[in-house]
């Protein structure tokens, strides 16, 4: 997984910093932090995302030493829009 890939990912579960999204065909889930979900602020998470909600991502960061994936909604819409 490279950073600034974008993928299609599943919303498992809403935390008050972020989402969590498993990534499709695989079995890694990466974190949405609540600033790369969307533009608009004064949201929280749960009023954004939900789990089950399929979403577009863009891969911004692998730590591979503490398995963690930090995801983008926010950047992978704003490719896709110039498509």
């Amino acid at each position: 997984m490279k950073p600034g890939r974008i993928i299609d990912a599943t919303i498992t579960r809403v935390v008050e910093y972020g989402a969590f999204a498993l990534i499709d065909g695989t079995d890694v889930e990466g974190l949405v932090h609540i600033s790369e979900i969307s533009d608009v602020p004064g949201y929280r998470p749960e009023h954004l995302v939900a789990p089950g909600e399929r979403v577009v991502a863009k891969v911004l960061n692998v730590d591979k030493k503490r398995r963690r994936i930090g995801l983008s909604i926010r950047q992978a819409v704003m490719i896709d829009g110039l498509d």
